[in-house]
């Protein structure tokens, strides 16, 4: 798989729990992925939200992207894409985000923008 850059949101973490996965983003995600951080939960391909804190739960909602978020820790809403339990494992985040990529859009444009819009292979 040739590398894809995808932009990630990372929501209510702790700052530990935040540098823990962007390490592992940094030096697991050499060949197949470059995982770059956002501020902007709408400029992002992806989310990963805490949701041990219902105002995160809310802030993904209310931008419509439950269905683009890999969500940590207390049960998610349904139409979610992803949800693992706590501890944050950021190599099980990492190989989601992965697998992401190889179910969307395999065009030279790179994966789709949404994880709602991509076409499984």
């Amino acid at each position: 798989m040739a590398a894809h850059r995808i932009d990630v949101a990372l929501l209510g973490f702790s700052n530990f729990e935040r540098s823990a996965q962007l390490c592992v983003f940094r030096l697991g995600a050499l060949d197949a992925l470059e995982v770059h951080p956002v501020d902007d939960v709408e400029a992002a391909d992806v989310i990963v939200a805490d949701a041990d804190f219902p105002a995160i739960v809310r802030r993904v909602r209310g931008a419509g992207r439950i269905n683009d978020t890999i969500f940590v820790g207390s049960e998610p809403p349904d139409e979610a894409m992803a949800w693992m339990l706590r501890p944050i494992d950021p190599q099980r985040v990492l190989r989601r985000l992965v697998e992401w990529v190889r179910q969307s859009d395999p065009s030279e444009e790179g994966p789709c923008r949404r994880a709602s819009q991509c076409v499984a292979a």
